[in-house]
């Protein structure tokens, strides 16, 4: 209560001056530079051994400092928890914990998405150590209850393949669950609206195989009122295993774009989750209706770069206002612009011998009017070094603006000569 009422107090005298925000943030941490003329961001870029805390440490920090934030945020699934975690110790405004935890521990999300979603899939929960499946159908899809880019997450048609797959997943090191799980377990204590027993995070996801179209809806929600920002079409390869590209944005019916504001709207607050920005993966069937895939607690990082050829502002700022207690000002382009998110990926594993210098990727990008290159690998490791999603190795990602589409593949394909990188077979 002390930490609120300085905080309520910080506010009332510093109203000439930038907010200040505890920002929890390392993926993308340059869309956040690009707002530091309108807030003073205290950055924390690690996680810690323990949500907790961590959180803890971080808060003496700031104080010992003689900062009191006026808001918090965090750019991914961990860090999204640290600030949920801080906003309530602070007293400041931000998504209950618990609504995290239903989000992202995804054996306990398919239970509110499939009272939210009418065409929701049934799904079932693996234990990774049995090997008998006599109630699943094939073809389907294995996912972990808390992954990451879609490691671990694989198609399968035989109960030998599935076999398999829950091996290598079995062997590999996740070394990662042990932070969630702490975080998981402690808001599963205290949350009445969850079945007994606990579902271990190492446990796995099965359902039934579906090939439609994907799209993602980034939006914000504000005292329960729901905002979208617009949808971005994901494109597979032929082979429907890895991404090629994101696409923004992507027009849906008017009818597929009510059942998705119907949808959001009974899932928000099923989940309890409010005062924050978010994104609702989901197929489109051939009958023009959705079907929910998974709900990230945070804005799509990736699709910033993109949206903002249509808003004014960056989609950062619009979460950063909700969190402040403002009501964003959400303002479009006169001249708006297509724009493609490109992973650019490999299909076997290279020791990566040579990345030229960031010079020269920003002469590219002005030379070719690229929105952004990131080479995702580094110089002397190899690409199985990554996290990568089991099928190919992504390397870097392009994002391209264009009026037409067009246009924005014929960059591209100047990006992808010029791009420069050696590599060396392993």
């Amino acid at each position: 209560m002390r930490l609120h009422a300085l905080n309520k107090l910080h506010k009332r005298i510093s109203i000439s001056m930038k907010p200040k925000i505890l920002a929890f943030v390392y993926t993308y941490m340059h869309q956040f530079k690009n707002l530091e003329h309108k807030y003073d961001f205290f950055y924390y870029n690690e996680i810690g051994k323990d949500p907790y805390e961590y959180v803890d440490f971080v808060i003496t920090d700031l104080l010992a400092r003689g900062v009191l934030v006026d808001g918090v945020i965090g750019d991914q699934d961990d860090t999204s928890i640290l600030a949920s975690l801080a906003a309530k110790k602070l007293g400041l405004i931000g998504p209950d914990p618990q609504a995290i935890f239903r989000a992202q521990h995804k054996a306990y999300f398919s239970v509110f998405a499939a009272k939210a979603n009418n065409y929701f899939p049934p799904t079932y929960v693996l234990n990774p150590s049995v090997r008998k499946f006599p109630d699943l159908p094939f073809p389907g899809f294995e996912k972990p209850s808390k992954g990451s880019l879609s490691r671990f997450a694989y198609m399968v048609r035989t109960p030998k393949e599935l076999r398999k797959r829950l091996d290598a997943i079995e062997r590999a090191p996740r070394k990662y669950l042990r932070w969630f799980d702490t975080f998981f377990h402690s808001q599963y204590e205290a949350d009445k609206h969850v079945k007994k027993p606990y579902i271990p995070i190492n446990t796995l996801l099965y359902q039934p195989l579906l090939s439609f179209d994907q799209y993602t809806v980034d939006g914000l929600v504000q005292h329960g009122k729901i905002t979208i920002l617009g949808y971005t079409k994901s494109d597979y390869s032929e082979d429907r295993k890895s991404f090629v590209s994101f696409n923004f944005p992507s027009e849906l019916s008017k009818n597929l774009n009510d059942e998705v504001q119907e949808v959001l709207k009974k899932l928000l607050q099923l989940l309890g989750y409010d005062n924050a920005g978010f994104n609702l993966e989901f197929f489109v069937t051939d009958r023009d209706h959705m079907i929910i895939i998974e709900f990230n607690t945070r804005l799509s990082g990736q699709f910033i770069p993109l949206m903002q050829q249509w808003y004014k502002s960056n989609n950062l700022d619009f979460a950063i206002q909700i969190a402040l207690g403002n009501k964003p000002i959400i303002q479009s382009r006169k001249e708006k612009k297509l724009a493609s998110s490109f992973p650019l990926r490999i299909h076997r594993d290279f020791l990566v011998e040579y990345i030229p210098d960031e010079k020269y990727y920003k002469r590219l990008k002005e030379k070719f009017d690229i929105l952004e290159i990131r080479i995702m690998v580094d110089q002397g490791k190899k690409l199985s070094d990554y996290p990568q999603d089991g099928y190919s190795f992504r390397y870097a990602i392009v994002d391209i603006a264009g009026k037409t589409k067009q246009e924005i593949h014929d960059k591209l394909e100047l990006v992808k000569m010029n791009l420069g990188i050696v590599f060396r077979p392993v």
